[in-house]
């Protein structure tokens, strides 16, 4: 046997340590605290704070992500819960990620390609998004990319020798026993890994008909025996089994929460900007960079096999993807970051074809280029100065609510999540009341920490109070209908009280309404006491 297929020799050993740490972790833990956390990473606070409990029991089944994820973050909540803390769970993901592409890529094109696909993966901006983001994406990309790897060489072991070792002997592992020593991690893995990614995003149920396609198609073709099907109906029927309690959520979900969600319909417009967003890059550089995989497909067509797994999981997703949102609206990136890497491996094989015929030199100067502009959508993603929430400027003034004569309420009710969190050192006690657009029922209503009104019903709410503290978006990021917004509302609070201070703080302003008793008001037609605002 070659010493190179023994394993990376020692350059390549040194180029992964330092694509891992310069390019995969620095990139990940640069500035991670500084940018505000998003609605979604306070949905995660919000959720890993819930007790298990609840997070297992009847009313998780408004909420369309699986529980995993939360439950992770909630155990990872020792380590703290500011913004670094949060996020350093998806870095751990983001940055494992990184050599399970080179361990995927190797095995289907080799290891320059491989390399170059890891790299691209360290840098990418997508990946070091998601890689910084306290949500499940980081979590659903490493544990595909563990069943795909395990997928590879599962089949190779029984006789599909184009997924052996991309710079070995091809029939080097299909040669080997295939009950092996080691050959029970790898079904194992498959099945522990599938079930993280299905439990950490809905979605990755695609991952595992996939999977069954391929496994069909190269038992059809003869690639693989008869006799893999053995153990690979086990294997999936133990999958299923594991996710059966979650699955049964989610087919109840499509009927229900599902049938209205925030995901808009699949026209051909937004499938294409969602496909765009995959590989993000400027304009001017599109017509290279995208070719880049087409060019790496037709060179790859030597190893059909390597081709097949590539397209099944690159193309099949987003398509199958694509097919269910003709029925439920589900089109969107954040499901298929996973299949990206399968991009970067193309233009790696389609890279490393630039070496054989522009030497070593045109070979780094493709790379650095193709580098560089990835770095360039990469560099946006750190602010230049550490960022502050918009309610992180009421703490100090709701210092001053007090419970039993006050009452708080936030319009619309999803910025409580925002509040609670911006103001845990110093909690602001309850009552919270909640207002829609429209007086529509939010489905997430049973999890802020608010109590949901109609706009109508907040004055009847307030009776025996004194002050009225109303936390209120400015420009609304989605404009609601005519009638739908919160004006009938403010009216009310209006003839409720006077507007005894205010506060403005980015997008949101907090506005303290003082009760008036209602023969002041009849008497004062010129005007009440205490309306001017202190900004």
């Amino acid at each position: 046997m070659s010493s190179r297929n023994a394993g990376p020799g020692p350059r390549v050993a040194w180029a992964l340590v330092g694509i891992l740490t310069l390019g995969a972790l620095a990139l990940r833990a640069f500035r991670l605290s500084w940018p505000v956390l998003s609605t979604d990473e306070y949905a995660t606070y919000a959720f890993a704070t819930e007790p298990v409990a609840r997070l297992l029991g009847p009313d998780y089944r408004t909420e369309t992500n699986p529980p995993l994820y939360y439950l992770l973050q909630r155990a990872w909540l020792v380590l703290g819960d500011s913004p670094g803390a949060l996020r350093t769970l998806p870095l751990v993901f983001g940055v494992a990620s990184v050599p399970l592409v080179y361990a995927l890529g190797r095995r289907l094109a080799g290891t320059g390609p491989a390399l170059v696909a890891c790299a691209l993966t360290a840098i990418s901006e997508i990946h070091v998004f998601f890689g910084r983001e306290a949500r499940a994406y980081a979590l659903l990309t490493s544990a595909s990319l563990v069943a795909l790897l395990a997928l590879a060489r599962l089949a190779s072991a029984w006789g599909a020798s184009g997924l052996a070792d991309g710079d070995g002997d091809a029939g080097r592992e299909a040669s080997a026993s295939r009950a092996g020593a080691g050959a029970w991690r790898w079904w194992l893995g498959y099945v522990a890994a599938s079930t993280v990614a299905v439990y950490a995003h809905s979605t990755a149920v695609l991952l595992v008909v996939l999977a069954n396609v391929l496994v069909t198609a190269l038992v059809l073709s003869r690639r693989l025996p008869v006799s893999f099907l053995y153990r690979w109906i086990p294997a999936n029927a133990a999958i299923v089994a594991l996710y059966a309690p979650w699955l049964a959520v989610t087919v109840e979900q499509c009927r229900s929460v599902l049938a209205d969600f925030w995901i808009p319909e699949s026209s051909p417009r937004w499938v294409a900007s969602q496909l765009m967003g995959l590989y993000p890059c400027p304009r001017w550089s599109k017509p290279v960079l995208y070719a880049l995989p087409l060019a790496g497909a037709w060179l790859l067509r030597r190893r059909p096999l390597a081709l097949a797994f590539v397209l099944v999981f690159a193309v099949g997703q987003p398509l199958l993807l694509y097919l269910a949102s003709l029925v439920r609206p589900m089109f969107y990136v954040r499901p298929m970051i996973w299949t990206t890497p399968f991009g970067y491996l193309l233009a790696g094989v389609a890279l490393c074809a630039v070496r054989r015929v522009a030497g070593a030199p045109g070979f780094a100067a493709a790379l650095a280029a193709v580098a560089a502009v990835a770095l360039r959508g990469t560099a946006a993603l750190y602010p230049a100065a550490p960022e502050v929430a918009d309610t992180a400027g009421f703490v100090a003034p709701l210092r001053a609510f007090a419970p039993a004569t006050d009452a708080l309420v936030v319009a619309p009710a999803p910025f409580a999540w925002q509040l609670r969190y911006e103001t845990r050192a110093a909690p602001v006690p309850r009552p919270w009341l909640g207002l829609t657009f429209g007086d529509k029922p939010d489905r997430l209503a049973p999890w802020y920490p608010v109590e949901e009104l109609r706009r109508a019903e907040l004055v009847s709410r307030l009776e025996g109070l004194e002050r009225v503290w109303l936390l209120l978006e400015v420009h609304h990021l989605f404009p609601p209908a005519p009638g739908d917004g919160f004006e009938p509302a403010l009216a009310d609070l209006d003839r409720w009280g006077a507007r005894a201070a205010a506060w403005r703080s980015g997008n949101l302003e907090l506005i303290r309404f003082d009760r008036v008793p209602p023969a002041a008001l009849a008497g004062d037609a010129r005007g009440r006491p205490g309306t001017g605002a202190a900004r």
